[in-house]
């Protein structure tokens, strides 16, 4: 993000300048973008001028409700294998605030850039996604979900 930010998309000379730049990220990638997002915030940066979220896992210790309530209907996504993953990725444990953004303090939500979060009602990251934009809107942050009927994981 900081090169294109800094020295723009040389492999596309028609892209918008960076200043225009927005952020997209799905699954697990919400949790590396709102990660990128409060670092970048924290430490004075520039931010895009937009984000947008495509069924965001944005707690890796799966603590969201909706991961007992939607197990049964999200075919993809499994809590004990998600835990797992979210293990042998952070070297054992869940706990880590930066790579679980919903654990930040909720001030760390101000200021954020005007997010879009689809998710689907039915599956086990719909806890993330709305404890996400509450915790935002309640910042100050501006963020929109879009929830789809029966739409699992992307």
């Amino acid at each position: 993000y900081e090169y294109i930010a800094t020295h723009g998309c040389s492999s596309a000379p028609d892209a918008p300048p960076p200043k225009r730049m927005g952020l997209y990220a799905e699954s697990s990638g919400g949790a590396l973008a709102t990660s990128l997002l409060l670092r970048r915030k924290s430490a004075g940066a520039s931010l895009p001028v937009a984000c947008v979220m495509v069924s965001p896992w944005l707690d890796l210790s799966c603590s969201g409700g909706s991961f007992i309530v939607h197990e049964a209907y999200d075919l993809v996504l499994q809590k004990q294998r998600m835990v797992g993953i979210a293990s042998a990725y952070l070297g054992g444990g869940s706990g880590d605030a930066d790579a679980s953004p919903l654990l930040q303090p909720p001030e760390s939500f101000a200021g954020l850039p005007p997010t879009l979060i689809h998710v689907g009602d039915t599956e086990v990251l719909l806890d993330d996604a709305r404890s996400f934009a509450e915790s935002a809107a309640l910042q100050g942050s501006d963020v929109t979900v879009k929830e789809w009927s029966g739409v699992l994981h992307a």
